[in-house]
C-alpha cells in the first residue's frame, strides 16, 4: 500500500514504503482459467489470474523447451485498478528446499553477483523501521538463493531493471509495477500515477528466466541469459 503514515510520508517516485501491518495483503487475483500444452519440443502453461473484488487481470505463461536447463515466464500485468491507497504488486517465486536463512545474491549492474543480508551493511550498523524497503535492492540482471547443505540453487534473471529481495525464505520476488496517489514530498511534485489514454492504469509485461539446479553437478546459466 502507498499509504501516508504519522511523518506524512508516502510511497512514490523516490520512497517505497509498503504497509508494515501487512507485507503481502493480497494476492492478486484466483485463477480463472488455465491452458496447458506439452509438445515435442515445447510444454507450456498459460493462467490468467482475475480478482472479483477490483477487477485486476494478470496473465502468467511459463515455458520449458527439451533440453534447455532453465524456464522462461512471461508476466503480464494488466492496468492496476484504482484502490485506496495504491498498490505495489510483486511477482514471487518460491521454493521450500533452499534453507538460505537471511543471505542472498543480486548482480551489481549485470556484473559481480554481491552477497545480500537482510537488516545488513557490512560497514556500518543498519538501523531501520522500514523492513522491506530496507533490504530491496536494484536488479539489473539476476537474483539468486542457494543452500550449501544441499547445493540448490534458484536463480530468476529478468529482461530490465527492477527493485527486488528476499524478504522470506526461499521467496524471491521482484516488483513489477506501481500504482500510488500520494506524492512522496521529494521534489516531484506528483503522484506515481501512470494511466494509459484512457485514464487505466498502464500494462506491464516483463519476462523471467527461471533456473534450478544442483551447484555441483549442473552449469549456471545466468551470464548466458543475460544477454538474450
Amino acid at each position: 500500500h502507498g499509504f501516508k503514515d504519522r511523518s506524512n510520508d508516502a510511497s512514490g517516485a523516490y520512497l517505497f514504503k509498503p504497509s508494515p501491518f501487512d507485507k503481502y495483503s493480497h494476492r492478486w487475483g484466483d485463477l480463472y482459467k488455465l491452458f496447458y500444452y506439452r509438445g515435442n519440443i515445447v510444454t507450456e502453461i498459460h493462467a490468467i489470474l482475475t480478482d472479483k473484488d477490483t477487477g485486476a487481470k494478470t496473465s502468467l505463461r511459463a515455458r520449458a523447451l527439451r533440453k534447455l536447463a532453465y524456464t522462461q515466464w512471461d508476466v503480464l500485468l494488466y492496468g492496476i485498478p484504482v484502490l485506496q491507497d495504491g498498490k505495489e504488486v510483486v511477482v514471487c517465486w518460491y521454493t521450500p528446499d533452499i534453507k538460505h536463512g537471511t543471505t542472498f545474491h543480486t548482480d551489481s549492474n549485470g556484473l559481480e553477483m554481491q552477497e545480500r543480508k537482510l537488516n545488513y551493511r557490512p560497514t556500518w550498523t543498519l538501523t531501520t523501521n522500514e523492513p522491506i524497503s530496507a533490504n530491496y535492492y536494484p536488479i539489473n540482471t539476476a537474483i539468486s538463493i542457494f543452500n550449501d547443505t544441499n547445493n540448490l540453487q534458484m536463480t530468476v534473471s529478468n529482461d530490465r531493471s527492477q527493485g527486488g529481495s528476499v524478504i522470506e525464505d526461499g521467496r524471491i520476488e521482484l516488483m513489477q509495477n506501481r500504482r500510488l496517489y500520494y506524492d512522496d514530498s521529494r521534489g516531484v511534485g506528483e503522484a506515481l500515477d501512470e494511466i494509459d489514454e484512457y485514464g487505466n492504469g498502464i500494462v506491464t509485461h516483463a519476462t523471467y528466466h527461471i533456473q534450478f539446479f544442483n551447484r555441483k553437478t549442473h552449469y549456471s546459466y545466468q551470464r548466458q541469459i543475460q544477454i538474450l
